[in-house]
């Protein structure tokens, strides 16, 4: 639930799991609310987005993009849309069409696959006209191809006050997660994932200089050789000079 909402509050998930459980409507002192139904719990706050899009690029080069979406309310054949920009030019709306595989919808961006960076996002509107965007935050937060781990320009516009390392959202997560720091000034970082071991996974950033600014970035659950990371506990640290901070977080596959 949190991977699809990642702005739900405790309160909001106990009460889509307690409404859409099978004696909703008539709970009782032996079975309670009954049993949960995962589905339509993640879907009572709304839309629903799968939590990373597939690509690949077809006979033509250009790059054809798919993801899943559901909505109680259901979706109009028109209703799903992938937004995209090549380089840091301005969005272009292309709408999804209706795949075979259930629940799926799937485009191509008419763009000769090249240097430049592609930049996109989807929105989706229901029959309810109830509208939800993926990434969370689009179009501040974006995927890109090639695919990078770090998925949105840092805000320069906006200065933190201090430094500050953030707890991963979804935790605990399957295979994706979101790291977020910010940096009072610019600094020479290292960000790496390790094992309750402390043997190092994966460097998501590399003795690199970064400007003063609000950074988001991913692990995908795997290790530097691209091999899926295993069940477990693993801690990321943010490393900049003699100074460093860690966070816990939990991998289940």
């Amino acid at each position: 639930m949190l991977s699809a909402h990642p702005d739900l509050t405790p309160v909001d998930i106990r009460d889509a799991l307690l409404a859409t459980s099978d004696q909703a409507n008539s709970p009782d002192n032996d079975y309670g609310w009954g049993i949960v139904n995962a589905y339509d719990a993640v879907l009572y706050h709304g839309a629903a987005f799968s939590n990373k899009p597939v690509w690949q690029i077809n006979d033509n080069n250009n790059l054809d993009v798919s993801i899943k979406v559901a909505s109680q309310a259901g979706i109009p054949d028109d209703g799903v849309s992938l937004y995209y920009t090549v380089g840091n030019g301005s969005f272009t709306e292309l709408q999804m069409n209706v795949d075979t595989v259930q629940d799926q919808w799937i485009t191509t961006i008419p763009q000769q696959v090249g240097a430049d960076t592609i930049r996109y996002f989807f929105s989706v509107q229901d029959r309810d006209d109830v509208v939800a965007v993926q990434p969370f935050n689009a179009p501040t937060l974006v995927f890109s191809y090639p695919e990078d781990p770090r998925v949105y320009s840092p805000r320069h516009d906006f200065v933190p006050e201090s430094f500050a390392l953030y707890q991963n959202y979804p935790n605990p997560f399957n295979p994706t997660t979101t790291i977020e720091f910010d940096l009072s000034r610019s600094e020479r970082l290292n960000l790496d994932i390790y094992n309750i071991l402390g043997q190092k996974v994966k460097s998501l950033i590399d003795d690199k200089s970064l400007r003063a600014g609000k950074y988001t970035y991913l692990w995908h659950g795997q290790d530097n050789n691209g091999n899926p990371a295993a069940s477990g506990v693993y801690f990321y640290t943010l490393r900049m000079g003699n100074v460093s901070e860690s966070k816990r977080m939990l991998l289940l596959r």
